[in-house]
């Protein structure tokens, strides 16, 4: 059965970019993550949550952003915390 809908193949995205990541190529691994934010904007987590595993905070924070300008519910921020959570962000992440 083919994964004709845009959600269905960001999915499919998603876990190729998880796989990519597992395997430490982070160059297929982000590229995957992308496809998949493209297919479906609500799936920014994978790529939020992989760009801060990579210390790259100020690009997951503004991932992040545009869901919470939307709905600004408990998931979300929950979400947010964690990426701050992760690795070690510096002040300029948060500015």
């Amino acid at each position: 059965q083919r994964a004709s809908s845009p959600p269905a193949q960001s999915e499919i995205w998603a876990r190729v970019g998880d796989l990519y990541a597992g395997l430490e190529l982070d160059v297929p691994a982000e590229a995957a993550y992308r496809e998949a934010l493209k297919l479906d904007s609500t799936r920014y987590r994978p790529l939020a949550a992989w760009l801060a595993a990579h210390q790259r905070h100020r690009e997951a924070i503004e991932l992040c952003d545009g869901p919470l300008k939307l709905d600004d519910n408990l998931p979300h921020f929950m979400f947010l915390a964690s990426v701050l959570g992760t690795g070690q962000p510096s002040a300029e992440d948060y500015a």
